[in-house]
């Protein structure tokens, strides 16, 4: 055999030898091309929420990751990616929760789920044998219905682990922009304010220009701080109040609202239905989802305040239904009239509810009214028809003051009256809450505001229903301060410190 012909073979026999090494090396490569794409579908599908089981959004699609949308945030490689509750009914409520596990040999993922499912009414009850709160059983939401059925309003969560928020303190809205930077806040608390063991919270409201000269937040708990000295204790109670494009800011909750809290009060949010500017809100337009993007924002940051609050919409809400004199005004604007009492029901829903779907589980909710829709002659402005119903309230109460109005002197038990009777006939089993209350002087009669304060105490320790007495202490028209005179602040230091206002 020549040499040309030995060398053709050999050639042939590596081509062979070369082709069966090879095809093995193909065949793991294929294999592992198939495996990283398999990875990264399962991390792409923890990241986004989107693996087999996911529960499913009102429309019934599976909630994709869209930050405008609100459904889903990615908190980053190898954090918790939380799904924001979706909820189907007040009753039926699951959080779902993702987790990405890796290591350098295999990567896995698997959707965690959070079983815990809780409604609003079922949080309350837990409290039931220590707090007055729990939600009362409802049949009918229908306007001036005494009890309500929540069967068709989302339910509050239970806050299990730190939500995802924007830096502003409000998680995104099913509105806004998408958010690009996401932060953790104080979680909500689950247990709402409660009762005091005995007697009642002592609480105030203090005008501070009046007080200190300003309205920062300085200059409130300084006038607060100032009040309290002159009674000798610390009030249970805060109330202050906001505007609807002000409620709640970054600001006013970490200067304000905190510190007060860190100083043992509690705090309580009036939240009214006018612009800063003093444009007033049509109810309608609330109930109408027109204002959705704000109170989303607002619910959050009501959230993150992380402390039990007490929170009233449309304070007083009776006198904004018309119809008014050309010109009246309140409190330096022209009164509008908002709506009708129907009106009102829808809207006081409507704000329950946002605040319920975005997980706002540390508000008790209060209704208060002036004393005109307690009189027999209240007609459009009647209290049955204003109510909004069990299910949507925690706190009943109204704002009694004695005006001394042609001479016509009143006490306490008679500005109650009313009240009392409505409460009563109509078996309102909820705390009741005087949420701005007080006396002018008699410029005939010294000593005789001092006196009505006296005995205002001693009504309030006679009535165990009344659980929140928060004073107005202001000077807007009538002298209500706690100081109008020597007299009365003698009188007011010593019923602040009777022992049924001040234990625990």
């Amino acid at each position: 055999m020549t040499t040309k012909y030995r060398a053709f073979l050999v050639a042939i026999v590596l081509l062979f030898v070369c082709a069966i090494v090879a095809q093995p090396q193909q065949t793991q490569t294929t294999e592992s091309a198939q495996n990283n794409a398999q990875r990264n579908s399962a991390d792409n599908q923890v990241a986004t929420g989107k693996t087999a089981g996911d529960s499913k959004s009102k429309n019934g699609s599976t909630p994709q990751k869209d930050s405008q949308q609100g459904d889903v945030e990615q908190a980053g490689a190898n954090d918790l990616a939380f799904a924001k509750p979706t909820s189907t009914a007040k009753g039926s409520t699951t959080q779902k929760q993702g987790q990405t596990q890796s290591n350098s040999s295999n990567v896995s993922s698997e959707k965690t789920t959070a079983g815990t499912t809780q409604t609003a009414t079922a949080a309350k009850q837990t409290t039931a044998a220590s707090s007055p709160f729990a939600s009362g059983t409802s049949t009918s939401d229908t306007p001036g219905s005494l009890s309500s059925s929540e069967t068709s309003s989302p339910a509050q969560p239970t806050q299990t682990s730190n939500p995802q928020t924007n830096t502003n303190g409000s998680s995104p809205s099913n509105q806004g922009s998408p958010s690009s930077t996401v932060a953790t806040t104080t979680p909500a608390t689950t247990s709402p304010p409660q009762s005091p063991s005995c007697g009642a919270y002592w609480g105030a409201y203090v005008n501070s220009p009046q007080r200190t000269g300003g309205y920062n937040a300085t200059d409130k708990l300084q006038a607060i701080s100032y009040v309290e000295s002159q009674m000798g204790r610390t009030f249970d109670i805060d109330h202050q109040f906001y505007r609807w494009d002000d409620f709640v800011t970054t600001y006013n909750i970490n200067n304000y609202i905190k510190p007060s809290i860190a100083q043992g009060r509690k705090p309580f949010l009036s939240w009214k239905p006018v612009f800063k500017n003093n444009t007033n809100i049509a109810w309608a337009s609330i109930a109408g989802g027109d204002h959705d993007v704000l109170i989303r924002e607002k619910a959050q940051q009501v959230k993150s305040i992380g402390s039990p609050v007490i929170l009233v919409f449309g304070h007083e809400a009776d006198s904004r239904i018309g119809p008014f004199q050309p010109g009246q005004t309140e409190s330096g604007h022209v009164k509008t009239d908002a709506g009708s009492a129907a009106d009102f029901v829808a809207a006081y829903r409507h704000v329950h509810t946002v605040f319920a779907q975005e997980g706002v589980t540390n508000v008790d909710w209060a209704w208060i009214m002036t004393r005109a829709p307690f009189e027999p002659n209240a007609g459009a402005r009647a209290a049955n028809l204003l109510y909004p119903g069990d299910s949507y309230v925690d706190i009943v109460g109204l704002d009694p003051y004695n005006f001394f109005h042609g001479g016509n002197w009143r006490e306490m038990q008679t500005l109650m009256s009313g009240f009392t009777s409505w409460a009563t006939a109509n078996n309102i089993n909820k705390p009741w809450m005087l949420a701005e209350w007080g006396s002018v002087e008699d410029p005939n009669q010294a000593g005789r505001k001092a006196q009505w304060l006296r005995n205002a105490a001693d009504y309030f320790e006679s009535e165990p229903r009344i659980k929140y007495l928060i004073h107005f202490d202001s000077f807007p028209e009538y002298n209500w301060r706690f100081d109008s005179s020597p007299s009365s602040a003698a009188a007011w230091a010593d019923i602040s410190n009777r022992s049924y206002f001040t234990c625990p």
